[in-house]
This record gives structure tokens, sequence and C-alpha cells, in this order.
């Protein structure tokens, strides 16, 4: 099966799944899943292009009772300043750019959609990871478990909060 048909089909069953769960469960999904984008300097990130400091313990917390309203002002006020006409904008690595979408899936209203969204940007990350690396085979090992690891979170009866820092314990996101 070709990579692309094995992508789809992994979106189609994680359309179905997530859309199978409660609002609760997704919240209780989407905490796990940000858990996994704090293996890299995520704080800095968000600092460093939004400009507003971020406490992980903090923002866990937020996400929980969807008090993101300052998130998602200090987000705005950053792509409005962001002139468009600009003939050289700013470069932004491709690892923080990724990053970078992450944050604005956690920041949406539509928790499934956010929920796939961030998902989605694991895969995107790892594939990152598959293309830039020397190590082509260990990444794409990672990236292939991750698409088992996506589906066996959904179908967990209990929420595993500590979901991806079981799963990710002890692999390095070596700078690229």
């Amino acid at each position: 099966m070709e990579i692309l048909d094995i992508f789809s089909e992994h979106c189609n069953l994680l359309t179905q799944k997530i859309n199978k769960k409660s609002e609760n469960e997704i919240v209780k999904f989407i905490e796990t899943v940000v858990k996994f984008y704090f293996n890299f300097n995520f704080e800095n990130v968000i600092k460093k292009h939004i400009f507003i400091d971020i406490n992980k313990k903090t923002f866990l917390e937020d996400l929980q009772t969807d008090n993101l309203s300052f998130y998602r002002v200090s987000t705005q006020k950053v792509l409005d300043e962001i002139d468009e006409y600009d003939d050289e904008p700013e470069e932004i690595d491709e690892l923080e750019l990724l990053l970078l979408n992450a944050w604005d899936y956690m920041l949406i209203e539509n928790k499934k959609e956010a929920l796939f969204g961030l998902f989605e940007q694991i895969i995107n990350i790892l594939d990152y990871y598959e293309q830039f690396s020397e190590r082509l085979k260990y990444w794409n090992a990672i990236l292939e478990k991750e698409l088992s690891n996506q589906l066996e979170l959904l179908n967990q009866n209990k929420i595993d909060l500590n979901y991806y820092m079981t799963k990710y314990n002890g692999i390095e996101f070596d700078q690229i």
C-alpha cells in the first residue's frame, strides 16, 4: 500500500473515532496529545514567535477549562502585525513552523478539529525528522508506530493523560 493511501486511511479512521467521542473525552485527549509538543522547546518557540511566556502546567489547566482567550488574543495580535507584502519576511525554521501550527490547533474552538489537527502535526513532525535526519529507518519506524499509537489512544476507555510522555520517554528529538 502506498504511503498516501496509508495516511488517507489513517485519517479516515481518526475522523471516525474522534466523531464518536464526547466533548469531555475530546478535551482529555487534547490535553494528552498536547504533552507531546513539550518534548521540544515548545515554550521557547511560543515566546519567540507569539511573545508570551507559557507554563506547561498552567497551559494544560487552561486547556481543560477552555480559558484560552489570552492565548488567542496574543496570537491574533501577532498575526495582525504581519506585513503580508513584506519583501523579506522572517524565515521560520520548519520545525518551529510545525510547532506553531500545532499551537493554532490548540487554540481553535472546534475541539474535534483541534484533536485531529494535533494528531496530524505529530505525524508531520515525525515525517520532518524522517526526511531530514541521518537516521531514516529509526524515524520511519517511530512514524509508523505513531499511526497505531493514535488509534490505540482513541480506543482507551480510561484516558491515560501521560500516554505521550510514556510513549516518547527516551526518544531524543535532536536538532536537525
